[in-house]
């Protein structure tokens, strides 16, 4: 038997093109403890549309100051 070589799969964005008016896809964010704050800090850096929701509303001031969407419950950063 010859093997036959398989081409590579491309799982890279620009093999799949999203048309410009698209724009990143938005991203929810539910809990900005530890972990939270610094990931989704990370999202809007990346230029992500942010919508995030924390017990206390205060720890989400520097996002929502940097652009992010402060949602009231988990409920409505699902909807968004």
């Amino acid at each position: 038997r010859v093997p036959v070589p398989i081409p590579p799969l491309s799982f890279s964005p620009a093999a799949y093109p999203r048309p410009a008016s698209m724009g990143l896809p938005g991203v929810g964010f539910i809990g900005l403890g530890n972990m939270g704050l610094p990931m989704a800090r990370n999202l809007l850096k990346a230029g992500r549309r942010l919508v995030v929701h924390d017990l206390n509303p205060a720890v989400a001031a520097p996002l929502t100051a940097a652009g992010a969407t402060f949602a009231s419950s988990p409920a409505e950063v699902a909807s968004a």
